[in-house]
């Protein structure tokens, strides 16, 4: 209720799903459902996960999971007695020899629209959600040990955009952003699952590659790092790599795979999807694939005619003077964090009831009962 009380003053409907570290995909994924059902017309979805706590880290290191000083020395072949530094920057290391995940603090939020409000209001496009795909794992050996079901979801994501945006597409441009855990389990599960689908949809060398390296791990807010990431790509034109892994693992499945260990430039026009996994405890897997901005705009473009499209652009324009100009206020320190404690606190007798609406004092539109 956070940011519905104390940001935006949203009386709005509300819905969360908690799907462990996928959690981020499966709000993106009622967000998306309610829109495509037309119940919704825009939707702020996001994450925030603040794990940084003794209780937590307890509870990880018990499991094993988390990647200690100790182990990180011994990945680098530091003896207890040498007097070099330990690299803890470069801790999280997916697909590459690892021994644990790093834990992460994010909070991550973005504003999603139908096509006609998009247009109708001019807002600038940083790319879309063709869909997200939800599956189990059915029967396993242990909750938290990793099954089938990220296989369905991957598949399912690979073969809708490969419905939507043709095979060339997918097979020359298209990346995967990876759940990339930086643990010995998920570089061997998740990497096969990879191979496994590139070989079935006759995918060469496809690329790789998983923020993890530089953000850590935020568990419901990990998929949302993924997200953002994805859309400044498009933005800089540049492939984040996983440049904090010097190679990888001898037992990381590369077949048809090409994992990006370097960040790399690429024409944006070139590679119009994108592929975002993600693997949680409890068999909590979601798969979606996004659409960049510029294979966006050429779809938006294509359903209106070129008065609509031209005034959209002209509408467009001021919007995204607004956002440079609060991008540069932001960056120079000139606004303030945006928290209404207090502040215009509605009570029942700000309304006015009746059969068929409900008015809210301050508020230009009814709510229609």
């Amino acid at each position: 209720d956070f940011v519905n009380a104390y940001v935006l003053g949203n009386v709005g409907a509300t819905g969360t799903m908690i799907g462990a570290c996928a959690t981020f995909l499966y709000n993106l994924k009622l967000a998306c459902d309610d829109i495509r059902s037309g119940k919704r017309r825009l939707v702020i979805v996001g994450t925030s996960e603040a794990p940084l706590e003794p209780e937590i880290v307890e509870g990880y290191n018990a499991m094993t999971a988390l990647i200690t000083e100790k182990k990180l020395r011994q990945l680098d072949g530091l003896t207890t007695d040498s007097t070099q530094k330990t690299q803890f920057h470069n801790a999280s290391r997916p697909f590459a020899e690892n021994a644990g995940f790093t834990l992460a603090e994010s909070s991550q939020f973005f504003v999603l629209c139908d096509e006609e409000l998009t247009c109708e209001l001019g807002l600038s496009v940083y790319g879309s959600v063709g869909d997200v795909f939800i599956h189990a794992d059915g029967y396993k050996k242990s909750i938290s040990s990793p099954g089938i079901g990220n296989y369905i979801t991957l598949g399912k994501a690979m073969a809708a955009a490969k419905r939507q945006l043709g095979e060339q597409a997918l097979l020359s441009g298209s990346y995967v952003q990876a759940h990339g855990s930086s643990t010995p389990q998920n570089r061997t599960t998740e990497s096969k699952i990879f191979a496994s689908l590139a070989q079935a949809f006759s995918i060469k060398n496809w690329p790789i590659t998983a923020i993890k390296a530089h953000l850590g791990h935020s568990l419901a807010s990990a998929s949302a790092d993924q997200l953002f990431t994805t859309l400044g790509a498009w933005s800089e034109g540049i492939l984040p790599g996983i440049t904090t892994s010097p190679q990888i693992a001898d037992d990381v499945n590369q077949n048809n795979l090409r994992f990006i260990l370097q960040h790399e430039k690429f024409d944006p026009e070139a590679m119009p999807l994108a592929f975002l996994n993600a693997k949680g405890f409890g068999g909590n897997n979601a798969s979606c694939y996004i659409i960049s901005p510029q294979k966006t705009h050429e779809i938006l473009q294509q359903g209106m005619t070129e008065k609509d499209w031209l005034s959209y652009q002209k509408r467009n324009v001021s919007i995204r003077q607004n956002i440079r100009a609060y991008d540069e206020a932001m960056s120079a320190n000139k606004i303030k964090p945006r928290y209404h404690f207090d502040s215009d606190v509605l009570d029942p007798s700000d309304l006015e009831i009746n059969a068929n609406e409900i008015r809210i004092k301050g508020v230009a539109k009814s709510i229609q009962l």
